[in-house]
């Protein structure tokens, strides 16, 4: 995947500024499909950096949707303000925000509610959302079963549950082999390094 102008500007300005990491064209890619699939109305960024990530959701919401992309850093606010109107993006539609005074606004408004009284209004207002769960709650999830996620792989403790990757090719079964025990591959793999285990 090529990156046009815009987003080779945002890539530029993130090595000469430093401390930020643009994201790869592929998942810039997976980010504007998946807000073109929700059809986002408005996105929250967390963590503005050049700008390259907010393009590519931006290029995926629907028209007149609106970006709103948090940053304690003022300085990759101004680079992505230029990279955001490079890429055809009018200000009202890519807001930036200071983190502090965002969180304050947020807390002020949701620390009272119940979290599926905020999570309904999320929805609502067309903002992707979901609730923070524990390792065994994300575990039990009831989707997980009806979409038929899980499979049972071998390890040296017995069979255990694993899930399907979450990106599965049509037609095409994941490979899910057995889990080795430590070492077990260990002079197999030095042999092919060309290494003799002493």
């Amino acid at each position: 995947m090529v990156e046009d102008e815009p987003l080779l500007t945002a890539r530029a300005n993130a090595a000469d500024l430093g401390g930020t990491v643009p994201v790869a064209p592929a998942v810039g890619a997976a980010l504007r499909f998946l807000t073109a699939a929700i059809g986002a109305r408005a996105v929250v960024e967390i963590g503005t950096g050049c700008g390259s990530s907010g393009i590519w959701l931006l290029r995926g919401m629907r028209p007149g949707a609106v970006l709103t992309s948090v940053d304690t850093e003022p300085e990759y606010h101004r680079l992505a303000r230029k990279s955001f109107a490079q890429a055809g993006f009018a200000t009202n539609q890519a807001r930036l925000a200071h983190d502090e005074l965002l969180g304050s606004i947020i807390n002020a408004v949701t620390s009272t509610m119940p979290a599926a009284d905020l999570v309904a209004a999320l929805d609502e207002a067309g903002i992707a959302c979901a609730r923070l769960r524990t390792p065994a709650q994300f575990a039990a999830h009831p989707q997980l079963t009806a979409r038929d996620r899980w499979r049972s792989v071998d390890s040296p403790a017995g069979p255990i549950p694993a899930m399907l990757p979450p990106l599965t090719l049509g037609g095409r079964a994941p490979v899910m082999g057995a889990i080795p025990a430590l070492g077990q591959h260990t002079h197999k793999i030095l042999a092919e390094l060309g290494v003799s285990r002493t």
